[in-house]
């Protein structure tokens, strides 16, 4: 499970509009607070479309110093809402609600990932829908073969099994690092910038 946060926190770094260090420290963050407090049934412990998705305009227009600051007020709503034993409240919300939430998530999600087309003709355009379509195919057969072990997610294996295949290969398509650089460092400990006003919160 905490290898498939890996592809997990990368792609939502893409729908949130923010660089992908930031969702790959995020990921190892979050595993490391999930292993040393314990996690919780029904609680994601990991990357999620749904946040990745509501924090998506907030990114684009006040920057990421304010998903930080939303992230860390979101986590202390948590909190509160954990010692009031508020989490009952959620047999109130109507099962059509939750189904439309999911599937609207889908939808976004979806159409973010096609502005990857945006501008690409030709043998480039044919090249980037190719290996779209063979890592999809890939994290659909993986899990079905029997000689590949079921704690190896499917989808870094996929992209691990194509990244390799573009290498070797030569194929002529962006990688992560054209998109956005990816530093090899450690995070460090950072206070949002942001105003400490009314208006903020």
């Amino acid at each position: 499970a905490a290898l498939a946060m890996v592809p997990e926190s990368l792609a939502f770094t893409f729908v949130a509009g923010v660089s992908p260090i930031v969702g790959l420290h995020a990921a190892a963050l979050m595993g490391l607070c999930t292993a040393v407090l314990g996690a919780q049934p029904g609680v994601i412990s990991g990357a999620a479309g749904a946040t990745a998705v509501v924090f998506a305009p907030l990114v684009a227009s006040h920057g990421p110093e304010y998903l930080f600051a939303a992230v860390a007020l979101a986590g202390a709503i948590q909190a509160v809402a954990g010692a009031l034993r508020l989490g009952k409240f959620i047999r109130l919300v109507p099962q059509p609600c939750m189904i439309g939430f999911v599937n609207g998530l889908a939808v976004v999600i979806g159409s973010a990932q096609l502005q990857s087309f945006a501008g690409l003709t030709g043998a480039q355009l044919y090249t980037t829908v190719g290996l779209t379509a063979l890592t999809m195919a890939l994290i659909k057969i993986v899990p079905n073969l029997p000689f590949i072990p079921k704690q190896i997610p499917a989808p870094l294996l996929a992209i691990a099994s194509v990244g390799t295949l573009v290498q070797v290969a030569g194929i002529a398509t962006k990688t992560v690092g054209d998109v956005a650089a990816v530093a090899g460092s450690l995070p460090r400990f950072h206070i949002p910038n942001v105003p400490a006003s009314f208006e903020t919160f």
